[in-house]
């Protein structure tokens, strides 16, 4: 079930759903990843986007593990689809965006 289109409010209630069904809790940390990919046309890497995250709001505590099981989690929830580069690893997006 992919999403289409979606409002941002629309896709953060959904992540947080996914969240209390897993147990997990809802942080500032995965709503700026997921505020980030949302807002942008990029294909991010784990790490690129822990870069861009770092950059964007220096303040946040934010750690490379986190990035890596957030973009797992949404992987699993098909909220986010993965491109894989062989050794250079895989590239993250927000399932509702076209791909270039």
């Amino acid at each position: 079930m992919l999403i289409e289109n979606v409002e941002y409010d629309v896709l953060l209630e959904r992540f947080k759903k996914i969240l209390r069904q897993g147990g997990l809790k809802y942080t500032k940390q995965r709503e700026v990843l997921l505020k980030t990919l949302y807002h942008s046309d990029t294909h991010y890497t784990p790490e690129s986007l822990y870069m861009e995250i770092k950059q964007a709001e220096p303040d946040l505590n934010v750690g490379i593990a986190t990035v890596y099981r957030t973009l797992n989690l949404l992987e699993e929830a098909e909220m986010v689809t993965s491109i894989s580069f062989g050794s250079a690893g895989k590239k993250y997006e927000l399932a509702n965006k076209p791909h270039h």
